[in-house]
């Protein structure tokens, strides 16, 4: 490497000829100062310490070149900036599966990584944390940390769209990038939704199936008990005992099944489908379906389908058993040689929910529901004339079903309803958008 010359120092390094140079130069100044000495023109004291100058320079030199080389060179000047180190921060944060947010002192949110956005809307930097959670609670452990820099964690409930639970922890974070923001703090949230929900379900399947179950439970106990006694040797009174016992079974079988199917759907109910659905083929897949059972009561299902209808969004599968089920229910509530109809139209804002989206609705022209069990109807095992539900088949969880799978696909339910003069349930299902 080679030295770093100054053009404004004097001791500039002699290289190569101009060390050869001066070494001719001092050396007539040495044999003159010789000569001085033996002519008794120098003093002898005098004469040392000149030729320790005059030969002590180039020494002095090859000591301060060695110095000089062991330096590092610098990189050459082209009077740009040194390029800034990347920073790693905001790809990684942004990378966390977990909402994040920092804050500043002020209570104002600093950076919010993609999941924070998600979840909370995406014009978070520079709002106090209020514009994004308004619980006290929250609040709190945030000022708790910011004033005196004390950790605290507790739990959270989201509604909107649909309920979602999450474990919250504010942390009071050491070295804010400027006194400015100081001090700060870190509010993560990580969902706990399906934790509690089969905390819930598992509740909610315990009471709801031992009410439910009790009844028919009790029959077969008492008929088996008939069978074993007084009736070991009636062969009618077996036979009829035995068509009941198939039924009760039956009915549990049915109510069993509609309670795990409801468990499942509450279960993703969070997570919205992606995937795209032709909503005109799947509603004419599902009126083929129940056209058998529709000539045995003696009605009609007629479609009413718009020419336009785009895809949807959802889950084909769940879709199909709303459908089902609505169709199933109108069915069975309408008078003989009447008609069920099914209908769809595309509407540019779905009622409540927003944007664009499809409506399709189920109406039936039977006996109608009173207005006042209107609000009530989709709640599990509610029934207007709960003999009547059960001398049909009817479990009291076929709307429970219908209200958990349009709420898991964002949707909009509305039921509207006379006595005498018919029901009307009306699904609104938003359009599939492509992904970015």
């Amino acid at each position: 490497m080679s030295p770093v010359q100054n053009p404004q120092d004097p001791l500039l390094p002699i290289k190569g000829e101009r060390l050869s140079a001066w070494a001719v130069a001092a050396a007539p100044l040495l044999i003159l100062v010789a000569l001085g000495v033996a002519l008794g023109g120098i003093g002898t004291g005098f004469a040392a310490v000149l030729a320790i100058a005059i030969a002590g320079w180039p020494i002095f030199w090859l000591w301060r070149q060695a110095r000089i080389t062991r330096q590092p060179t610098p990189p050459p000047s082209t009077g740009m900036p040194p390029p800034a180190a990347p920073a790693l921060g905001a790809p990684v944060i942004d990378g966390l599966p977990d909402p994040l947010l920092i804050l500043n002192g002020r209570r104002e949110i600093t950076l919010a990584n993609r999941a924070a956005r998600q979840l909370l809307g995406r014009t978070l930097t520079g709002r106090d944390i209020t514009f994004a959670l308004r619980q006290p609670h929250v609040l709190a452990l945030v000022d708790k940390a910011l004033v005196s820099a004390t950790p605290g964690e507790t739990e959270l409930n989201l509604l909107a769209p649909v309920s979602r639970d999450f474990h919250v922890l504010v942390a009071p974070l050491q070295g804010a990038p400027s006194a400015a923001e100081q001090p700060a703090a870190a509010l993560s949230l990580h969902e706990i939704t399906e934790i509690r929900q089969a905390e819930n379900m598992r509740a909610d399947f315990v009471a709801n199936a031992s009410h439910e179950l009790k009844t028919p439970l009790a029959n077969l106990v008492g008929f088996i008990e008939t069978l074993k006694g007084p009736a070991r040797d009636d062969a009618q009174a077996r036979d009829r005992f035995l068509d009941i016992m198939q039924t009760e079974a039956a009915r549990m079988s049915r109510l069993i099944n509609d309670l795990l199917s409801l468990s499942r759907i509450e279960q993703d109910e969070h997570m919205q489908p992606a995937t795209q659905v032709d909503v005109a083929g799947l509603l004419k897949g599902v009126a083929r379906l129940m056209e058998l059972r529709a000539e045995k009561q003696n009605l009609r299902i007629e479609l009413d389908l718009a020419e336009d209808l785009m895809p949807i969004r959802g889950d084909q599968d769940q879709l199909i058993q709303v459908f089902q089920n609505l169709l199933d229910n109108a069915l069975k509530y309408s008078r003989p040689g009447g008609s069920v109809q099914l209908r769809a139209r595309p509407v540019e804002r779905l009622p409540r929910v927003g944007g664009t989206g499809i409506l399709i609705s189920v109406q039936d022209h039977g006996e109608g529901i009173p207005r006042e069990h209107l609000p009530r109807l989709t709640e599990r095992f509610y029934r207007v004339d709960a003999g009547r539900s059960r001398r049909m088949d009817g479990t009291g969880l076929g709307l429970a079903i219908v209200k958990h799978i349009t709420l898991r696909h964002r949707g909009w339910l509305d039921i509207q309803s006379e006595a005498g003069q018919g029901t009307t349930v009306t699904i609104g299902l938003p359009l599939y958008v492509e992904a970015g």
